[in-house]
């Protein structure tokens, strides 16, 4: 017998397990607070988001369900850090949803040839270069009690990222959507109780105002940044995706929007993919700057992001997350005269040294690196 329509019995488990005993490491973090975060996160056990909201997780979401299903009689077996977990291609088990995330050719030469580095970045960063690959390798498909007919209808009739990014990890993040694991099966999610009360689906980008990463009250978003175009973009259609679905959410693997994506070894080839297609754009930025073929082409080794993070002040965005801020790095390029060996780079460090001109090539005893 088929089993029923978009209902995923299997969940495919990979042959590599995850590292259980992670102690250690943190210990390349080469700052108290960086080190103490990342212990909080790994060693100690406090999973991404599963625990207070003031206090829990980094800004990714764990995957679901932490106990993952048996191939053969669908109860509980292991986790979802136990191993790698996916179901490729199967998007919803719906076809116009699987095949229709492949990235093209005509999408990369759009990014690469935009005029504007910036505007290649945001389409980079975006859904059609990286994002969408992150929920096609793990696959979405129904949590353990299954979805409402409803949903699935809305699923099938609208469009993805609506339903699948980045609705999973902004109003899960604000605490708006909760999917509780005390009884299995844990995978099943629903409104938080005080969803209402905290302005959660208000479509006001400022709350809920009470959550781990996003203090809009401090630093409040400003105009033209990115920060306050994905809160629009989340916080500021939440209603509308409550409206037509509810709070329910799909089940996704290891790959998803997770704090552990990485553990799927699909993970770095993705990733290279997006830094050759930026690469691309960057030697196009280059060689038409040098030949001034007008437009918005800019030379190394900004690009034009200078002229975008001047903007206010020097501060477009969130501290910590501007050309000029110091970053989580250090040792990554070469220092410079005044500069203190061991120091945190600055993001203006760090693309100076990347700079064509001063690209490095190693030689070690084993061969060319």
């Amino acid at each position: 017998d088929q089993p029923p329509r978009l209902r995923a019995r299997r969940q495919v488990r990979a042959d590599f397990p995850l590292r259980q005993n992670r102690t250690g490491l943190c210990d390349e973090a080469h700052f108290p607070e960086l080190k103490t975060l990342c212990q909080g996160f790994i060693e100690v056990g406090n999973y991404a988001w599963r625990g207070p909201k003031e206090s829990t997780g980094f800004w990714s979401t764990e995957p679901r369900p932490l106990g993952t299903l048996d191939e053969n009689d669908g109860t509980r077996s292991g986790g979802a850090y136990d191993y790698v977990s996916r179901r490729t291609a199967y998007v919803m088990n719906m076809r116009k949803h699987s095949y229709d995330k492949f990235v093209t050719d005509n999408d990369v030469t759009r990014a690469v040839n935009q005029e504007s580095f910036v505007d290649t970045i945001e389409i980079v960063n975006g859904d059609t270069i990286h994002g969408f690959a992150h929920y096609w390798v793990s696959g979405v498909w129904e949590p353990g009690n299954g979805l409402s007919t409803s949903t699935l209808q809305e699923v099938e009739d609208g469009p993805t990222d609506f339903w699948v990014w980045p609705f999973d990890v902004r109003l899960r993040q604000d605490g708006c959507i909760v999917c509780p694991c005390e009884s299995a099966p844990c995978d099943t999610c629903q409104c938080a109780l005080d969803s209402q009360s905290r302005g959660c689906w208000d479509d006001d980008i400022t709350t809920p105002s009470d959550t781990f990463d996003a203090d809009t009250t401090n630093y409040p978003p400003k105009q033209g940044s990115w920060w306050r175009g994905w809160l629009q973009n989340t916080r500021g259609t939440a209603n509308a995706r409550k409206n037509a679905y509810g709070c329910e959410l799909g089940v996704s693997g290891t790959f998803q929007r997770s704090s552990v994506a990485n553990q799927d070894p699909v993970f770095y080839l993705h990733h290279a993919f997006t830094f050759v297609v930026v690469e691309r754009a960057m030697r196009r930025q280059r060689d038409y700057a040098a030949k001034g073929q007008g437009g918005n082409h800019q030379s190394p080794p900004f690009y034009g992001l200078d002229e975008y993070f001047n903007y206010g002040e020097r501060e477009r965005e969130c501290p910590g997350n501007n050309l000029y801020d110091v970053s989580p790095f250090n040792h990554l390029v070469p220092y410079t005269t005044g500069q203190a060996v061991g120091s945190r780079h600055t993001y203006e460090d760090i693309l100076r040294q990347w700079n064509f001109s001063k690209r490095h090539y190693r030689w070690v005893l084993e061969g060319e690196n």
